[in-house]
């Protein structure tokens, strides 16, 4: 709204240079400079609001989180068991909600998703949705059900 109310001051100063000085020749030009700068505000003021919509079109992750300290209160959520974290997304989804997905390997998947899930219910990174997918060790004999990620980004892991 105040894009269109400063497209309307330009008509308006366009309008009234060219009516007082339409005489002179260059009260033509009047117009096109007006709707140049008045474009030039516009543009100015809607940039910072596309760059936020497209952060949130690309999935980007919010300014507020870190990575790392989310890794941090993960890990010390279960440290005995987790072996792994990986494949960390973060991204917003709109407004203030954020979305997280994860992998983590673990010694008791079970133990884990719980401890971890609660752990970041209770921290300040407001996650409006979580993915956790929890893998048990590649041992047949400690985890016989062994739900491992089979991505290929992983296999030096494997």
């Amino acid at each position: 709204m105040l894009g269109d109310l400063l497209s309307s001051v330009g008509v308006i100063v366009a309008s009234v240079i060219m009516y007082i000085w339409e005489a002179q020749a260059w009260s033509k030009y009047a117009d096109p400079v007006c709707t140049y700068i008045f474009a030039l505000l516009v543009l100015s003021t809607t940039f910072p609001l596309f760059r936020k919509c497209l952060h949130i079109m690309m999935e980007g992750t919010p300014d507020n989180i870190s990575p790392e300290a989310l890794k941090k209160v993960m890990k010390d959520a279960d440290p005995e068991n987790i072996c792994e974290i990986h494949d960390l997304h973060c991204w917003k989804l709109g407004g203030a909600q954020t979305a997280l997905s994860v992998h983590l390997r673990s010694h008791e998947p079970t133990s884990t998703l719980y401890k971890v899930t609660m752990a970041l219910r209770e921290k300040p990174f407001q996650l409006a949705h979580t993915t956790i997918q929890v893998e048990g060790i590649d041992n047949w004999e400690e985890n016989k059900d062994n739900f491992a990620c089979t991505t290929d980004m992983h296999h030096d892991q494997k």
